[in-house]
């Protein structure tokens, strides 16, 4: 389950945290893309990624969206998208992604929608961390304004992504 963006007006902050609840109890992992307080509600309930977005009804302060913040509430791993770099951070391990030259964000790295798309795949196929940063870059960067991914760059950039491990 993707739960990802604003919540429409009147509507509970703490629906994504019920949301997860519901899919971690019929074995469905949850992917959460929020921010504010959505994003407070739903990261205590253990979900399987968060994608922190900082458009949420209240913006986050900078060290509440912190991997290790999101990590020590509850999320078993947290992805954050800067500039050229994507960093994941898990109770495992800290892993980044870069392909350099993408640092305005023009190419996709900007939008949390690509990213979250690029990483649901790996996610759900027990993919290494390597590898799904590998792929989730490549899709990010190669999906335009309008949410089309162009495979052919998709195909390019993918071996191109730099891989980092940290800690």
């Amino acid at each position: 389950m993707i739960l990802s963006g604003s919540l429409p007006l009147g509507m509970p902050p703490e629906i994504f945290g019920s949301l997860a609840t519901y899919a971690a109890e019929a074995g469905v992992p949850v992917i959460v893309n929020a921010g504010g307080e959505a994003l407070r509600h739903a990261v205590t309930r253990r979900p399987d990624l968060v994608v922190p977005d900082g458009d949420g009804e209240q913006p986050a302060a900078a060290d509440e969206t912190s991997g290790s913040a999101l990590l020590a509430q509850g999320a078993a791993a947290v992805a954050i998208p800067a500039g050229e770099r994507i960093s994941v951070a898990t109770k495992a391990g800290q892993w980044s992604a870069a392909l350099p030259g993408l640092a305005d964000g023009s190419a996709g790295y900007g939008s949390p929608g690509s990213l979250v798309g690029g990483l649901v795949p790996g996610l759900l196929l027990g993919w290494s961390w390597p590898d799904l940063l590998r792929h989730a870059a490549a899709v990010a960067a190669a999906t335009d304004a309008s949410g089309h991914v162009n495979l052919t760059e998709y195909e390019r950039l993918v071996d191109l992504v730099m891989i980092e491990t940290r800690g």
